[in-house]
């Protein structure tokens, strides 16, 4: 009995190492895709749907995706292209926000996060896209994050209590 339940154990170990490398591998892939589509919808909708993977890459993978990640921002830093790719601008922006605070991304760019939350505020105090909310709520997430006191922090209430 043990000895079927120590293969089954270690078959899936294997299973779940193998979902893991062929996220990474459709992350990396998807990225590079959304960096070589011209068509910005296209372009934003390809970049989107990496970010829940983005975490899963290795090292020498998660520096490609930092690169790809900075060629966005600095595509709709452009705010000619912000103005004609509202809603695009703003899915992209989105994703870039999720992405840039993975701990892959992190270590390699420990800024970037705060240069892409920055770009955010500024874009989603010009410019709103009525069908996609998504940046907006997560700025909403951002600060909220931001003002809660850090772990670990005690408040004096009653100082002859201590």
């Amino acid at each position: 009995m043990k000895k079927i339940f120590i293969a089954s154990a270690l078959s899936l170990v294997l299973v779940a190492n193998q979902s893991w490398a062929t996220k990474a591998d459709d992350a990396l892939s998807l990225l590079q895709q959304s960096d070589s589509v011209t068509d910005v919808a296209e372009k934003a909708t390809i970049f989107s749907s990496a970010k829940d993977t983005v975490s899963n890459l290795s090292y020498t993978d998660s520096v490609e995706a930092h690169k790809i990640i900075l060629n966005m921002l600095s595509l709709v830093s452009n705010t000619d292209f912000q103005k004609n790719n509202t809603c695009a601008s703003e899915r992209i922006l989105s994703s870039a926000l999720v992405m840039s605070g993975k701990p892959n991304i992190v270590v390699l760019d420990p800024n970037l996060h705060n240069k892409v939350y920055t770009e955010s505020k500024e874009f989603s105090a010009k410019n709103t896209c009525v069908s996609d909310s998504t940046l907006s709520e997560q700025l909403t997430v951002e600060e909220l994050l931001a003002e809660r006191p850090p772990i670990g922090a005690r408040g004096v209430i009653h100082p002859s209590e201590e």
